[in-house]
């Protein structure tokens, strides 16, 4: 009787033990990683007067969103008391679609249990300050227009990386993966593509990858330089005069060497991207003298077997980003010029053969701060593009960035608000 006792609550322990365990990982699950879906209730539509102005048309639809949350029948999870907006403002768009940016507050009747915990920072009495988000608003008659999603700001910014997949699936290309990954062991190149299980051997020189005017780390590959997924690996290589573009479309049984038809001296920046499966684009910068230097693109319309000279920027200045998000649609970023220093950004919508200026309006007061256009990601028309300080920023530490959206392809952008990766301006202000 003792044994089977025993053997008993041994069970009911283990049983206890494990439901312990499995409701800790819920809560912290809850509380670190859950996310609310804030475009469940979408569509929305709202109903205004003749000729109203957007930043109202935006107001009302952030007022009618919230008062599903007021409700005396919302359960007390998702209630939320005394909402107030602190700023409204439009972004960009047309008198059809335009974008809304909206900086609020609420009071979360379940404090950090909320299903709202997501919104922001919930203090001990249940505020959440500070919330900002961009409402997708859509003209769909006379007086009505119809709110289609909202972005929150923080996952606007940490999503950055899944828009840019997005419109890559969109096209058949394979998104990166953190299975697919690469090594030097005694400086030769290899690449996995099952989380390094198995590696397969690159056929190119380890100094082609970086030869040129290249003066950084040799631990790495250059960013923007390669592209490495099962459907298409692709390495830049240069011998610092003649440069090629080396693929695998097996990943890695077969390689096929393509040159790329101009000779540009002392190559230093090298980037390529595919926006179709058989669109692809290669951008050089080189010949540096001083902190001038040229920049040519190529483009291959036979998934990377060949590619053509097209064009380049007719910008001097040393290239510090760049890529294309269609065919025919690029970017050139160059750094910033001027006093107080502002962003110098081209596009181009001819697959580079011709290129125009873009104005990145940063607002007066953080002209000179954020001087350094980022590559924009786009999903659609509607894009997303971040602005920095540049290697000497130090406004609250260096890494705010200034955050734009376009919706017409990039021709034109809007200020939208700052990104804060490290939470330096709350922390600022809260003495945190």
């Amino acid at each position: 009787m003792m044994v089977r006792s025993s053997k008993h609550w041994k069970r009911l322990f283990a049983a206890a033990s494990i439901l312990l365990l499995a409701t800790l990982g819920a809560v912290i699950y809850y509380l670190k990683f859950y996310h609310e879906n804030l475009n469940r209730s979408l569509p929305l539509t709202v109903t205004t007067k003749l000729n109203e102005s957007q930043e109202r048309v935006g107001y009302r639809l952030w007022f009618a969103y919230m008062k599903q949350y007021e409700k005396a029948s919302t359960n007390r999870w998702q209630k939320i008391t005394f909402p107030g907006y602190t700023r409204i403002q439009v972004l960009a768009g047309n008198q059809n679609t335009f974008a809304v940016g909206v900086t609020f507050k609420v009071n979360v009747t379940a404090g950090i249990w909320s299903t709202h915990h997501s919104w922001g920072h919930v203090s001990r009495k249940g505020l959440i300050q500070n919330i900002q988000w961009t409402l997708r608003i859509h003209k769909t008659g006379p007086k009505q227009y119809t709110l289609e999603q909202i972005q929150p700001t923080q996952s606007t910014v940490a999503g950055l990386p899944p828009v840019k997949y997005q419109y890559q699936k969109a096209a058949g290309i394979k998104v990166p993966s953190r299975t697919d990954t690469y090594k030097f062991p005694h400086q030769h190149l290899s690449v996995t593509y099952d989380a390094g299980k198995h590696w397969t051997s690159v056929p190119v020189q380890y100094q082609n990858l970086y030869a040129g005017d290249y003066s950084g780390a040799k631990n790495a590959l250059i960013k923007g330089s390669y592209i490495i997924t099962p459907k298409r690996t692709a390495f830049i290589a240069t011998d610092g005069k003649n440069s090629w573009v080396l693929m695998s479309s097996d990943m890695g049984m077969s390689w096929h060497k393509s040159r790329l038809p101009a000779v540009i001296q002392g190559v230093r920046m090298r980037l390529i991207d595919f926006t179709s499966k058989n669109d692809g684009h290669v951008i050089l910068s080189g010949g540096r003298v001083m902190s001038q230097e040229g920049n040519i693109v190529f483009t291959t319309t036979d998934g990377g077997r060949h590619w053509v000279e097209t064009g380049g920027a007719p910008v001097g200045y040393l290239l510090t980003g760049g890529g294309f998000i269609s065919k025919q649609i690029g970017f050139e970023s160059f750094g910033s010029r001027g006093n107080p220093a502002m962003p110098v950004l081209y596009r181009t919508t001819d697959e580079g053969k011709t290129w125009s200026k873009v104005t990145v309006p940063v607002p007066p007061q953080y002209q000179g701060v954020f001087t350094v256009a980022q590559m924009p990601t786009f999903n659609g028309q509607e894009g997303v593009m971040l602005v920095n300080q540049g290697p000497e920023g130090d406004f609250e530490g260096g890494k705010v960035m200034a955050r734009f959206i376009s919706l017409d392809k990039g021709a034109s952008w809007q200020f939208a608000n700052l990104v804060d990766p490290n939470n330096v301006l709350y922390k600022g202000k809260h003495g945190g």
